[in-house]
């Protein structure tokens, strides 16, 4: 076992404390025979172990350096997981069982695990 396959499994077990299952959709366009385009939010993953953490609550400044200034939350996942791609959406449900639909801005890989800054946009409900 390598240092980084240690630093992995390390980090994959203590995401086991608190990740929860989350559902991402991709938007998956065709284009028609005039060269239009258009389409639908696809599901690409069910059950998709994450932990999202908020950093912001969209009215305050994030303040970790690097940061797309539209983040609100983090999500993180194991370095093996589904890798998400800027537009995505991750549709997950909090403790107390409310839904959140979250925006995907920016993606990475680190060496221990992934992580993707994540916005949650103010929709209108209706």
């Amino acid at each position: 076992m390598t240092v980084r396959d240690d630093i992995r499994s390390e980090y994959h077990a203590e995401l086991l404390n608190w990740v929860r299952p989350c559902q991402v959709q991709r938007f998956v366009a065709v284009t028609d025979a005039t060269g239009r385009e258009s389409g639908t939010f696809q599901s690409v993953a069910v059950d998709e172990p994450m932990w999202i953490q908020a950093v912001s609550q969209g009215d305050s400044e994030v303040e970790e350096k690097g940061l797309d200034a539209r983040t609100t939350h983090l999500a993180f996942q194991k370095w093996d997981g589904f890798p998400l791609e800027p537009f995505d959406k991750i549709y997950d449900t909090d403790e107390q069982g409310y839904p959140h639909e979250y925006d995907v801005i920016r993606a990475h890989l680190k060496e221990s695990h992934r992580v993707a800054e994540l916005m949650l946009p103010k929709r209108d409900p209706t």
